[in-house]
């Protein structure tokens, strides 16, 4: 029977990991990932709209995805500022990029789901995740099991998608998010977004992501629109 070679996708920066193959056979597989670490970008952005201002800043992320089964969150706010007088209501939407272009093995699917939340949570955004080894004809295969996303990170995804074998590059768009009510008196209003992306373990041959890198990113806010409220 065919030996497959270990499964691993890195996407740290600047990272070297050794993998000993039963049979003595040794690999080295290395990446390089942009943005800061676990494959994420930070993108503050700032939209006035109206007499109203939104701000998205990026704050935390956590998990990983260097083996199969791997899942990582990115994490971001969003503040309501009114820069006039009176009261304004409007909506906007918030959009995020998971570019896995580089993933190129056919038995690859990534998801990403975007989570809106109106209090932070707290703790570990990732837990569990334990590289487990599984030997098998001879072959050795690598990915973790275990990973759980903050239980605090629950309800309906605003937005939502998965790859498939020709689009490795996910565009989230969240539904019209509502920030009616905010006024002179009560200046700001926070809310709190959360991005779970993971790399499925197809408990198949994935060799062919080895070395390579995902890029996942909450681009900030879009299509605002604002407007004074009725008296």
């Amino acid at each position: 029977m065919e030996k497959k070679n270990t499964i691993l996708l890195t996407v740290i920066a600047v990272a070297t990991l050794l993998v000993a193959v039963v049979g003595a056979t040794f690999a080295y597989f290395t990446a390089t990932t942009q943005g800061e670490g676990n494959g994420t970008q930070s993108t503050n952005t700032t939209t006035s709209v109206g007499s109203v201002k939104l701000n998205y800043s990026d704050t935390t992320s956590g998990g990983d995805l260097k083996y199969p089964g791997g899942i990582i969150v990115q994490s971001g706010t969003v503040t309501s500022t009114v820069e006039g007088t009176g009261s304004f209501t409007g909506t906007y939407k918030v959009k995020a990029t998971v570019d896995a272009s580089a993933l190129t093995s056919k038995n690859t699917v990534v998801t990403a789901k975007l989570y809106k939340l109106n209090t932070a949570v707290s703790g570990d955004l990732v837990t569990g995740c334990e590289m487990t080894p599984s030997v098998s004809n001879g072959t050795t295969t690598y990915a973790y099991s275990g990973c759980t996303v903050n239980s605090g990170i629950t309800g309906q995804p605003v937005a939502q998608a998965s790859t498939d074998s020709d689009n490795k590059v996910l565009t989230l768009t969240s539904s019209a998010i509502d920030f009616s009510g905010i006024n002179a008196t009560s200046t700001t209003h926070t809310a709190y977004y959360y991005l779970v992306v993971e790399y499925e373990n197809a408990e198949n041959e994935q060799n062919a992501d080895m070395g390579q890198s995902v890029l996942v990113t909450i681009n900030g806010v879009v299509d605002a629109q604002s407007a004074a409220a009725q008296a």
